[in-house]
C-alpha cells in the first residue's frame, strides 16, 4: 500500500486528511517470457496547481502527445478540430490541466462515476471536446415514405452531432447517415 494525496485546487488544506488513506497500487507482472532478473521500475509523484504558493505556470507540450492520444478510429482532419477544442477548453498550462482533473473528476463523482484512473478523465474531456450530445444526431431528415399496409418503406438521413461523425463519409456526403 502507498500512501497518496490528491491535491484538490481549490482546497490545498484538505491534503493533510486526505493523505492519511492508504490506496492500494495493483502490479500485474512482468509480461512472458518471464525474467526473474528483471527489475520493475515506477515513480510516484503529486501534481498540484501551485509550487510555494504561486501557480504552476509551465506550459504543456501538448503539440508532442497529439499524434500519439489520436484514436484510431478518428479522421485526421475530425481529430484536429477535436484537438484544437480540447486545448481551448483545457488550457496549456499544468495548472490548467490540474483544475481540468478537479472539475472533470467532482462532476463525474456527482454523476455516480467513480474515476480511478487519468485516462477516464481525458476520454471524458475528448467526448465533450468531440461535442457530446445525449441523442447523437443533431438533425433528421425524412426524404420519402411509401404507406403500405403491414410495413411502410421511408428513406431518412441523420446529421451526427459529434465532429468525428461529421468528418464521415457515408452514401449521402459528408457527416449525412442513411
Amino acid at each position: 500500500m502507498i500512501s497518496s494525496c490528491w491535491l484538490a485546487e481549490r482546497h490545498p488544506e484538505s491534503c493533510s486528511r486526505v493523505n492519511r488513506r492508504r490506496v492500494p497500487v495493483y502490479y500485474a507482472g512482468l509480461q512472458t517470457p518471464w525474467s526473474w532478473n528483471a527489475s520493475v521500475q515506477f515513480s510516484l509523484g503529486v501534481l498540484t496547481a501551485d509550487i510555494n504558493g504561486q501557480e504552476a505556470s509551465a506550459e504543456v507540450d501538448w503539440s508532442s502527445l497529439r499524434a500519439a492520444m489520436q484514436p484510431s478510429n478518428i479522421n485526421p482532419a475530425a481529430w484536429s478540430a477535436i484537438w484544437d477544442n480540447f486545448i481551448s477548453r483545457n488550457g496549456t498550462t499544468w495548472t490548467d490541466y490540474v483544475r481540468m482533473l478537479d472539475r472533470a473528476s467532482a462532476y463525474l463523482g456527482r454523476q455516480g462515476v467513480q474515476v480511478k484512473d487519468i485516462n477516464q478523465i481525458l476520454t471524458f474531456e475528448f467526448l465533450i471536446a468531440d461535442g457530446l450530445y445525449p441523442s447523437g444526431v443533431l438533425a433528421t431528415g425524412r426524404d420519402a415514405g411509401i404507406e403500405a399496409p403491414g410495413s411502410s418503406l421511408t428513406f431518412t438521413r441523420s446529421f451526427g452531432a459529434t465532429i468525428s461523425s461529421r468528418y464521415s463519409s457515408g452514401i449521402l456526403g459528408w457527416g449525412l447517415v442513411s
